[in-house]
């Protein structure tokens, strides 16, 4: 019952996405603890089926933002008895967090993905809220970091927070697909 009436730990990750990138930032308990910047890579690109750079691949960027903040700081979330508020100016991001459900091949594979994340946690997500695109300025300045022809600049309020380094996703960051895609076996279970 802690958790839900809020006398617990609270961990809020907000989030964004661009065409070329993702961002957001952790806090615990209102104070910035991490973040995170990070561009989408040709491989997950080709596997999720979207172009990098293309208004087409932003819902998918959007759901691939929760995906990678929910591994990046998963030891926060996973076992301790918290609170999880995820922030996003996307509803179908915050929708597939909290109710796995999605539609189309990109989002689709990000679904399962959180699934099998959340299926191996103590907590799920109590929390999800909507943030107005114009109010969501930190996370899309992460998000477009990676932006050909933007001069990124860290926000101000992350000077001084550490940066959370993530490493290049492949194939491999996809646990619910059993081999590299375009392959016979992996066709298959398609």
């Amino acid at each position: 019952v802690d958790v839900y009436l809020g006398h617990v730990m609270k961990v809020e990750i907000n989030l964004d996405a661009s065409p070329w990138g993702l961002g957001g930032y952790l806090l615990i308990n209102g104070q910035i603890r991490g973040w995170y910047s990070t561009p989408i890579f040709a491989e997950e690109a080709k596997l999720l089926d979207i172009s990098i750079g293309e208004s087409s691949a932003q819902q998918v960027a959007e759901a691939l933002a929760a995906l990678v903040a929910l591994r990046a700081w998963h030891g926060m979330w996973r076992e301790q008895q918290l609170q999880l508020s995820i922030r996003s100016d996307s509803v179908s991001a915050l929708i597939l967090v909290l109710k796995l459900k999605t539609k189309g091949k990109g989002t689709s594979v990000i679904a399962r993905e959180v699934a099998l994340d959340l299926a191996q946690a103590w907590y799920e997500p109590a929390v999800v809220e909507h943030v107005p695109g114009i109010a969501n300025v930190t996370c899309d300045a992460l998000s477009r970091r990676f932006q050909p022809g933007v001069q990124f600049r860290l926000p101000e309020v992350l000077v001084g927070v550490p940066e959370t380094v993530l490493e290049a996703r492949n194939w491999q960051y996809y646990k619910s697909l059993a081999n590299p895609p375009g392959t016979q076996a992996e066709d298959s279970v398609a």
